[in-house]
């Protein structure tokens, strides 16, 4: 295994394309296949699934994506060392969460915690949601930041929770629910629904989705991986869709209605028990302090999903 191979799969896995891959890394298209065939007789597995009209990660591919662009980024950051001494005085701060709109949580925090550390480069890990705690356990985040969850075998990992968020309903302006100032659930009958998995989601938020599916035909129901495509989804107008408030700017294309009379969901921070760097504890202190408004935060056990 070599440098080599390696960015051209990652390429590969960014693009899910062999000839725009090989015009970023400025090799032949054969080159490139040639490259992650070697890179699969070693590893002995396929990483890409192809067919004539499209090529994809396999599960195996997907396993491994993090895996080479940390040893990449290794690679690039001891070279870099090497040719600029003042490099080492850079502190990295790895950070993760399951979806882009997530992002927008915390990017105050972020902003607060560079300015107390100016060596200190926050690294965003946005990958599948079951990975990010095998990065947290395996020490390549410092936290993930996301929601609680209550079933599953417990871990090593704590949870701080910083904030109750309430429960949004996301549509399209041009909808004539964009108008009203909040929804009831019953507010919701007869719109098409965009759900979420709900094992990648709050259970109050699985279980509400789930009541308001019942009575729904399968033509009603738009079936979504995480809250990025349903975003999507809402802003095209297909139908509406169910978060936590915790969601980017909405702009002129979306409108976030408060629900009324449902639970708020749990928001925090996840990270390794008794194995907070003094960076990570200064990020959970200002993470609290960001959230302060809503209810007292509490300490709680991570039980893995």
């Amino acid at each position: 295994m070599n440098t080599t191979q390696l960015e051209c799969f990652v390429a590969v896995a960014n693009f899910l394309n062999f000839s725009r891959a090989a015009e970023q890394l400025r090799l032949t298209q054969p080159a490139v296949t040639h490259q992650i065939r070697a890179l699969e007789d070693e590893l002995g597995t396929k990483l890409f699934r192809r067919t004539t009209k499209e090529v994809s990660l396999t599960p195996a591919g997907l396993q491994f994506l993090h895996d080479a662009r940390n040893i990449l980024l290794i690679s690039q950051r001891a070279k870099k060392r090497l040719e600029q001494p003042s490099a080492q005085d850079i502190v990295e701060f790895p950070v993760g969460c399951h979806s882009f709109a997530l992002l927008w949580s915390f990017t105050d925090v972020l902003g607060r915690l560079a300015e107390s550390a100016p060596g200190l480069h926050p690294q965003l890990r946005v990958v599948p949601f079951p990975h990010l705690f095998r990065l947290l356990e395996d020490e390549e985040v410092e936290a993930v930041v996301g929601y609680h969850f209550q079933n599953g075998r417990q871990t090593a990992i704590r949870y701080q929770e910083v904030a109750r968020v309430p429960l949004v309903c996301v549509c399209a302006r041009k909808r004539p629910l964009a108008a009203r100032p909040s929804l009831r659930p019953e507010d919701l009958e007869g719109e098409r629904l965009i759900l979420h998995d709900p094992s990648k989601c709050p259970p109050g938020l699985a279980r509400f989705q789930g009541e308001l599916a019942q009575d729904r035909t399968p033509a009603e129901l738009y079936f979504c991986g995480n809250i990025d495509e349903a975003l999507c989804l809402a802003q095209a107008g297909l139908g509406v869709t169910l978060s936590p408030a915790l969601l980017p700017p909405p702009g002129e294309a979306l409108a976030y209605l408060p629900m009324e009379g449902l639970s708020p969901v749990s928001f925090g921070v996840f990270h390794r028990a008794r194995r907070l760097s003094p960076h990570g504890k200064t990020f959970l202190r200002l993470m609290q302090a960001a959230f302060s408004a809503g209810a007292e935060a509490r300490a709680l056990p991570f039980q893995e999903p």
